[in-house]
């Protein structure tokens, strides 16, 4: 048997409900900077029938089927992926973080949110997709978010605890926005869920 083990991405098929996207993660030790974020492309499986899009887990591959099935799974942190397209109302935060890239002549921006107390709830990356193509590239797993939600687990001291991130393709906006919230069931990633997903 032909097995490869290693740390995943484990994100929704936008191809197929009988498949998911396995992207490779770097190691604990390594520079997120520096890791190749290999997509590859999973067969459904009972292994996988209490993981939700998004989670970030140690599995093993089985390469004799193609696509190739996971034989082994631990979920490391529940985090929770949603790619919403033809997003309207995009919050304010993220509309006022691209109008800021665009004076400076940037193509992308981030900025801190903060709730009602000033605390940091979260963060929100702002990317330039003039070609209309970066919004699929993300949910197909082929252009890596991993480096921005990897740094956010490696600069806060919260022993672990499950991330919501939130992919948004405004409606006639030359850009998507990528909000990381640090708490998958704080109040801005219920607000997130309300404002722009129907569960």
């Amino acid at each position: 048997m032909r097995t490869t083990s290693g740390r995943f991405r484990a994100l929704s098929s936008p191809r197929s409900d009988e498949e998911w996207v396995f992207v490779s993660l770097p190691a604990p030790d390594e520079d997120p900077d520096a890791h190749e974020y290999e997509p590859t492309f999973v067969a459904g499986s009972d292994a996988l029938a209490d993981v939700e899009p998004g989670a970030l887990v140690s599995a093993t591959l089985d390469w004799e089927a193609s696509p190739p099935t996971v034989s082994e799974l631990e979920v490391e942190r529940a985090t929770r992926y949603r790619f919403v397209p033809e997003t309207t109302n995009l919050f304010e935060a993220a509309q006022d973080a691209w109008a800021e890239a665009v004076t400076g002549g940037s193509g992308m921006n981030s900025t801190v949110l903060r709730n009602t107390d000033g605390e940091e709830t979260g963060v929100c990356y702002v990317f330039g997709d003039r070609g209309g193509e970066l919004f699929a590239e993300f949910e197909r797993g082929t252009r890596p978010i991993e480096p921005l939600v990897l740094r956010v687990n490696r600069t806060r001291d919260d022993d672990g605890t499950a991330r919501s991130v939130f992919v948004l393709d405004p409606v006639g906006d030359p850009f998507v926005a990528v909000a990381v919230a640090f708490d998958r069931e704080g109040l801005l990633a219920r607000t997130m869920r309300d404002t722009y997903l129907d569960d």
